[in-house]
């Protein structure tokens, strides 16, 4: 073997390191890429709110609004983006698993333990979904080889799926915080119209600035909805992309390496 042959066969044998993994260094491997992307996310969106602030447009936006609504938005965008992000540290948390079980596999078969009763990983099962639902994997296919095993990656689909989903439930919220603002902006345009008694100039002119006031709070709050909503939205695609990863990883390693290892262990018994 050549050189070139025996640096390329080093190459090959060496844990992918991803750009946005060496930026963190948490581990040297690339499960935690989606967090660096979700925190460039956050961090572009910190800086345009600074950017807006500076403007005077955010403190315009809480000055106007006198259905503070547009603030209950931000807060329920804020809480939303936190539990985004602990999903995608969940999620990071069970790729890595899996991408470590795959190495394992690979280079050493011997270090799953598989019987009839139990399955034992060398990095353990801990809290992680994923290798439960591998451990019920093993265990199916050496009572049952080739049995079906489309349900139990249902569950798992279904298990993160519940995950991102919640997404979707805040962003549609946060869209419908911002129809609620509109309606309440027009509301107050309506008020001052049937408030106006006498159309002299003084009660013309109230009239008409509590109907530019109602009316900036239908489109403030408009507009704060749908732009959190799509931020939001963002931020769980994120996860829903590692969410699918994920599961592509966890089939990728049962019908590659951990099938096999449990045929050659029934073969065994």
């Amino acid at each position: 073997m050549d050189t070139s042959d025996a640096k390329l066969d080093n190459t090959d044998n060496e844990p992918r390191i991803s750009a946005p993994s060496r930026i963190m260094g948490l581990f040297g491997d690339d499960a935690y890429d989606a967090v660096v992307r979700w925190l460039i996310l956050v961090g572009l969106i910190c800086l345009g709110s600074v950017i807006l602030w500076d403007y005077g447009f955010l403190g315009y936006m809480f000055d106007v609004d006198l259905s503070r609504i547009s603030m209950l938005i931000i807060v329920v965008f804020a809480g939303f983006s936190g539990y985004c992000l602990l999903v995608l540290l969940t999620f990071a948390r069970e790729y890595r698993f899996v991408a470590k079980l795959s190495r394992t596999l690979q280079h050493d078969w011997h270090s799953v333990r598989v019987s009839e009763d139990n399955i034992e990983f060398p990095h353990g099962t801990g809290r992680s979904y994923t290798g439960m639902y591998l451990t019920d994997i093993a265990l199916k296919e050496f009572r049952e080889p080739g049995g079906d095993r489309g349900l139990l990656l249902e569950g798992l689909a279904s298990h993160f799926r519940s995950r991102t989903r919640v997404g979707t439930f805040a962003a549609d919220l946060l869209y419908k915080l911002g129809m609620l603002g509109t309606v309440i902006g027009f509301v107050i345009m309506l008020t001052s119209i049937g408030d106006l008694s006498n159309f002299d100039t003084e009660s013309l002119r109230g009239a008409l600035q509590k109907m530019t006031g109602g009316m900036a709070v239908a489109l403030l709050t408009t507009i704060a909805g749908l732009v959190c909503g799509i931020l939001l939205r963002f931020q769980f695609g994120i996860a829903d992309a590692t969410a699918t990863r994920i599961l592509q990883e966890v089939v990728r390693v049962t019908e590659t390496a951990l099938i096999p290892r449990i045929k050659r262990v029934a073969a065994n018994v």
